[in-house]
């Protein structure tokens, strides 16, 4: 008799454990998936706009810094070769205006990278002299 007992408080032991680590899971999984979808993600430069002016050729770029942060640039080519690199510097928070020189090219399809701390940003642009 008492065999028959244990098993029972066992068997109830067992099943709450089981239906109160089920509910721990999915409470787990519901507040990382509301977490994904409602928190911000870190907040990186925003290249707003790029322009190609022309005598001298150079970019006009308006980019937008949620902070203060290191940034470079390069130019690549259709085949994703780097053709320019300007070196990386730090820039403030804030509407930031850039122009970049480019020497050198010929007409064709360029692409600008800028990159960051854990990113990196492609835009493509043309380059038309005549």
């Amino acid at each position: 008799m008492t065999m028959d007992i244990d098993l029972g408080v066992l068997r109830i032991v067992l099943l709450i454990t089981l239906s109160a680590t089920v509910l721990w899971l999915l409470y787990r999984r519901f507040r990382y998936n509301t977490l994904m979808k409602h928190v911000p993600v870190v907040r990186h430069a925003e290249l707003t706009s790029i322009q190609v002016g022309y005598h001298p050729t150079r970019l006009h770029l308006s980019l937008k810094l949620p902070h203060a942060q290191e940034l470079g640039a390069q130019v690549l080519n259709d085949r994703w070769e780097q053709l320019h690199d300007w070196p990386r510097a730090i820039h403030k928070a804030g509407l930031q205006q850039w122009e970049l020189p480019l020497e050198g090219l010929h007409d064709g399809i360029y692409y600008l990278r800028l990159t960051s701390v854990g990113q990196s940003t492609e835009r493509q642009f043309i380059l038309r002299s005549a």
